[in-house]
């Protein structure tokens, strides 16, 4: 291998390091029942260190050898009135707004005219719309080494004649 060569690869092996950091605040709000308005905070960080790969989920880190597939959050409505969130909250709240970077997630009431919801919710996800199937749903958050790759549900639905009240 030349000198142009060796230099090269090291400049691809050092921008290929570089592309596996991200870091997403995930600054969000929850609404209570009461009316009352909480800021919160549940981000995704992952990052090269001395020792590896560090992958920090809200206040937890661990050691990591790859950045993780997917990190899942489970919605729990409670009964058909509020929801409970383990990760932004001690208890059951009524709506969310969770900002990931460019990803926009949104959780609120919305009293629909022809056709009822489970809960009257719907889950808003970069601007598409879904909706309760049961009393729990999920939401996956896929990485990939630059970040969120995509972001899904399962447990939810689009079509609003599918979810019952």
């Amino acid at each position: 291998m030349n000198k142009k060569q060796l230099v090269l690869t090291a400049m691809m092996l050092c921008s290929f390091g570089a592309q596996a950091d991200f870091d997403y605040a995930g600054k969000g709000l929850l609404k209570y029942p009461t009316g009352m308005e909480k800021e919160f905070s549940y981000g995704f960080t992952f990052k090269q260190g001395e020792n590896g790969y560090s992958f920090k989920v809200g206040e937890q880190q661990m050691n990591t050898a790859d950045v993780p597939a997917k990190y899942s959050i489970w919605l729990t409505l409670h009964k058909n009135e509020n929801v409970f969130v383990q990760e932004f909250a001690k208890g059951y709240f009524q709506a969310f707004k969770w900002q990931l970077g460019e990803h926009s997630i949104e959780l609120k009431k919305k009293v629909m005219e022809s056709k009822r919801v489970k809960g009257d919710y719907v889950l808003i996800i970069d601007g598409e719309e879904f909706y309760f199937k049961g009393k729990s749903g999920q939401i996956d958050i896929m990485f990939n080494k630059t970040g969120i790759r995509a972001i899904s549900t399962s447990g939810f639905v689009r079509d609003k004649s599918f979810s019952s009240n």
